[in-house]
């Protein structure tokens, strides 16, 4: 029996650059796109939102439906679906412009989401955006405590967009104060980094340990670290696992850490015994997820399909499944990461 999993968070309609200058519009926020991830992984996932009175709400309430998306969205009277403006530069990395001030799914509330997300489910998804001026964060933060303590499972990926906080300091503090209410948080490697430094550091196998460290006694014991084309890595205890990516060819990197949120969801929650997870599995296809995403435009039109993410792992391509390390941590001393 497959587990039943709630997406929530925002909607955002990227925005993105061609190369003659001009913006054409793709839905993405990361939720939906993991949301999309899921369903195209044939896992039973409804996406929770709140979306703005206006034509870009009409436009994602007819894109979701089209799609054959399970969803409930409360439109926010007053407020606009949030958008962002998408920049890349010649390896197709992406920078974000947001719109300023509060959106959609800035005001919707935990009383909202029960009402929204009845019957229960067995793994809720979240993000840190709709939380981002401090708005329900108290009222989800019981929510969440209430499902944990009837056995529901909880991921958060905290998805930083320091634009949309008022400060830095603001946004460390309610990443940290989301993160313990998670079983498995992913974040990226300058995520990881910024909540132990409030700065980006060297990246190096040793900085990622040091800034684990710090972090020590807030992390799960079971999180997930994407590094881009130099691969993610796994913790679950005091062991790390680490898969190389799978070198594609990059068209547009947006959404390919919610391509890999939602393969590692559908990979984890996939097997109901713990004991029996295989982390490195679960790496290679969330990496596989991730590098397919790459080679689409888009957020949620780039999440791709199980029979897509299972050819690619078979076809050969360097990376995924050629290099995987344990890392053990101890008091007394740290293991080198070793990569190849």
């Amino acid at each position: 029996m497959k587990v039943k999993i709630l997406c929530f968070g925002e909607i955002v309609i990227d925005l993105i650059e061609k190369q003659d200058g001009t913006l054409f519009p793709k839905v993405g926020g990361a939720p939906l796109n993991v949301a999309v991830g899921l369903s195209r992984l044939g896992e039973k996932v409804k996406f929770v939102t709140s979306i703005g009175n206006d034509w870009f709400g009409e436009y994602v309430h007819a894109w979701l439906k089209r799609n054959r998306i399970e969803f409930s969205a409360r439109v926010a009277t007053g407020l606009p679906t949030r958008t962002a403006v998408v920049f890349h530069d010649e390896k197709g990395e992406r920078s974000f412009r947001f719109s300023p001030g509060l959106a959609a799914e800035n005001v919707i509330s935990p009383d909202g989401i029960l009402s929204l997300s009845s019957p229960r489910y067995d793994v809720i998804y979240f993000g840190s955006l709709p939380f981002a001026k401090g708005n329900s964060l108290p009222g989800f933060k019981r929510l969440i405590t209430e499902a944990r303590r009837s056995g529901v499972a909880t991921v958060y990926d905290p998805n930083i967009r320091l634009g949309l906080f008022d400060s830095p300091k603001a946004a460390r503090s309610i990443c940290v104060q989301l993160i313990e209410l998670a079983d498995i948080v992913r974040l990226n490697l300058d995520e990881l980094h910024f909540l132990a430094n409030f700065v980006e550091v060297r990246r190096t196998g040793s900085s990622l340990l040091d800034s684990v460290r710090k972090l020590r006694g807030k992390l799960p014991t079971t999180f997930f670290v994407t590094d881009g084309t130099n691969g993610s890595y796994a913790r679950k205890g005091d062991k790390f696992f680490y898969s190389r990516a799978l070198d594609v060819k990059t068209v547009d990197s947006t959404g390919c850490g919610d391509a890999y949120t939602a393969a590692l969801i559908s990979g984890f929650f996939g097997t109901r015994n713990s004991s029996d997870i295989d982390y490195a599995a679960i790496l290679r296809l969330a990496n596989a997820a991730g590098s397919l995403a790459a080679t689409k435009l888009g957020g949620a039109d780039s999440m791709p399909a199980r029979n897509e993410i299972e050819k690619l792992l078979k076809s050969g391509l360097r990376g995924g499944d050629k290099t995987i390390r344990k890392i053990l941590i101890s008091k007394t001393r740290e293991t080198r990461l070793a990569r190849s």
